[in-house]
């Protein structure tokens, strides 16, 4: 095996040694650009100014894993009482599973191709589920007559679309601000 490499070892031994100048190490560090790479989790500001990449790609995620919680909350507890709801109700966790799911892989998609077209059919999703959250609250909470049941559907209802409105800005900021 030292047969191998006595060749290159002997040419390296043979050539002349030479030191680097005194500021060398500093030019160096000087074409070094150093930028710290961060995010914060500041929703006013990503609305404001417009997120960056990785606090963009951060959002959604948090909105999908709301969506999953909130799925299998809903989940849990209409298994009980699933046969007195209408239909759109039961189907409420899939819908939103579905939804959370495509959030999940559009942002990882972003967050690997940062294609600003991936954010533009996400917030195309976020506004159509925005959308579809607020007929179902708006008819469950006129159908219904049970005080506790509409209270429980209007905050549903409230923080579901805050969180699909705050995810529709803070997508459309990123595509202005960014490109």
């Amino acid at each position: 095996m030292e047969e191998r490499y006595k060749e290159i070892t002997n040419i390296m031994q043979q050539a002349p040694s030479m030191n680097p100048a005194d500021d060398f190490v500093m030019k160096v560090m000087n074409k070094i650009s150093f930028q710290e790479q961060y995010f914060t989790i500041n929703p006013f500001a990503a609305i404001i100014a417009g997120a960056t990449k990785s606090e963009c790609f951060l959002y959604i995620m948090l909105a999908a894993l709301f969506n999953i919680g909130l799925a299998l909350t809903l989940h849990i507890g209409l298994r009980g009482i699933g046969s007195y709801l209408p239909m759109f109700v039961n189907i409420q966790p899939i819908v939103l599973s579905i939804f959370a799911a495509w959030l999940i892989v559009t942002s990882l998609v972003f967050g690997l191709c940062d294609n600003n077209a991936v954010l533009k059919m996400t917030k195309r999703a976020t506004l159509f589920y925005i959308m579809v959250a607020t007929m179902n609250g708006a008819e469950l909470i006129l159908k219904n007559s049970i005080p506790e049941f509409i209270i429980y559907l209007s905050v549903y209802s409230i923080v579901t679309v805050s969180v699909g409105i705050f995810l529709a800005l803070v997508i459309n900021k990123h595509i202005e601000t960014y490109g």
